[in-house]
This record gives C-alpha cells, structure tokens and sequence, in this order.
C-alpha cells in the first residue's frame, strides 16, 4: 500500500513539473499556444469521420509496430537444458512492446490528422483537446515524448531480452543487467545448491520468494530468480537439474 502511495505521488509530482515547465515557456513566448479557431470552420460530420480515421489508423499502425517487437525470438542457446529469463514470460516480454506501440502511435496520429483533415476543422479538434492544458499546442509535446518513449521501449526490450541464466550441457552462463558481459561456470565448479525459502529486500524486509541459489568452489554464488515470482516446483526442477549435472548436494534453506 505504502508502495502504491509513493509511486502516486512521484507520478503527480513529475507530471506537474511538466505541465508547469509548458506553462512557463508558453508564457516567455518559448512553447506554441493554439489560435482560437474560426466558428465557421466548426467540423462537419465528414470531418469527424476523417478525423476518427485517423485515431484509428494511428492505433493499428502502434498494433503492428508493437507485434513486430514482441516477435524478435528469444536468443538462441545451444546446448541448453533448462532456462530462466524474464524475456521468455509474457508479462517481461510485453513491456517494451506495449509502450513501444503506444508512443508509434502517438508519434504519427497528428501527422495522419493533417493530412486527413482540412486545416480549419482539424484548428477545432486541437482547440478542443487542449482545453485542460491552456490551449497549448499538444503536437510538439507529443512529439517529442514519443521519440524518447520509443528509444526507451526499445532500448528496455533488448535488455530484457539479454537477461537470462541457462543450464546447459557444460555448465552455467548468465547475464543479470545488459551492460555486463555474459558470465560462464562448468559445473564441476558449483559445489553447493540451495533452494532459498526469503530474501532481504532493499527496504529491510525479509519477503518470501522461493529462489535457486547455486555456490561456486571459488568466487561469488549465483542467485538466481529474487526479481521474478515462480512457483516452488519450478526451483525444485532448476535445483534438480542442477544438482545432478554438478554431482552436488542439494539443500534447503530460509536464507
């Protein structure tokens, strides 16, 4: 609940600041402000309908970039016996491709509108969905965000789509964050493998999260599954596999 309050008020707190930024450019002359539309040019049905078409043209154009996105297939991993990543979940896999398609679609439903509508109605469709925003012009604003929406989806897709820990033949590779280099174990170096029951979140508290931890021979252990939720049996499986692969015994622990 506490969660769920502060990320309300981060998302009050940053769009007001950018609402309030708009005003002050709009005020110092920096930020376009709408001209009042002329009566006689008010929208006839067939303006609606054009204008309609190209919400809706913009919308399936946001579908189909978001469906060519979610169908870039999964890295390939030769030899593999089993694997987790969040790529490979619909929800981690959904993310970038959602907002993907939401900003492509805000990036061309203006253009389309121009192109569609006559200037004089198209002058009162603006107007009217800048009521609540002091009759700034939205075009630039949507512009821009859209773009850096768009890098930002697409850069979080790839990223997800490299996290990932597999079981292969010969061992362990994993990569927890883009920015590091694929890492790799033999399995005659795992000696241990713990089924941990909790972790200590970042808060302090002790959350339950079955989760599949795997100590090396030499150097730091590899954990694995504290930021995804899966249900006990498929830590029982990973731990299975692993533990036979590395001859190692396998234990349960609270943490």
């Amino acid at each position: 609940m506490e969660a769920a309050v502060v990320k309300l008020l981060v998302s009050v707190v940053v769009h007001g600041l950018i609402f309030g930024g708009l005003v002050w450019l709009a005020r110092r002359g920096n930020y376009p402000v709408l001209d009042e539309p002329d009566p006689v040019l008010a929208p006839r049905a067939a303006d609606r309908l054009r204008y309609a078409g190209s919400v809706v043209a913009a919308l399936l154009f946001g579908g189909f970039a978001a469906a060519a996105l979610w169908s870039v297939p999964s890295p390939e991993a030769p030899q593999a016996v089993a694997r987790h990543a969040a790529y490979d979940d619909p929800a981690g896999r959904l993310l970038g491709p959602f907002f993907f398609g939401l900003a492509c679609a805000a990036w061309v439903a203006y253009p389309l509108a121009a192109r569609w509508v006559a200037p004089g109605p198209l002058q009162h469709f603006l107007w009217r969905s800048a009521a609540m925003w002091r009759r700034m012009d939205p075009r630039p604003v949507t512009r821009t965000t859209a773009r850096f929406v768009v890098f930002l989806a697409l850069v979080l897709h790839f990223a997800i789509r490299d996290q990932h820990t597999t079981f292969t033949t010969e061992g362990i590779t994993w990569r927890d964050w883009p920015w590091q280099a694929e890492q790799q174990r033999a399995w005659q170096d795992v000696a241990e493998v713990q089924i941990v029951a909790t972790f200590v979140a970042p808060s302090g508290q002790v959350r339950e999260r079955p989760h599949l931890r795997l100590q090396f021979r030499a150097g730091e252990p590899m954990v694995m599954g504290q930021r995804m939720q899966e249900p006990a049996a498929f830590w029982e499986r990973l731990a299975a596999i692993a533990s036979e692969r590395a001859a190692a015994p396998l234990r349960r622990v609270d943490r």
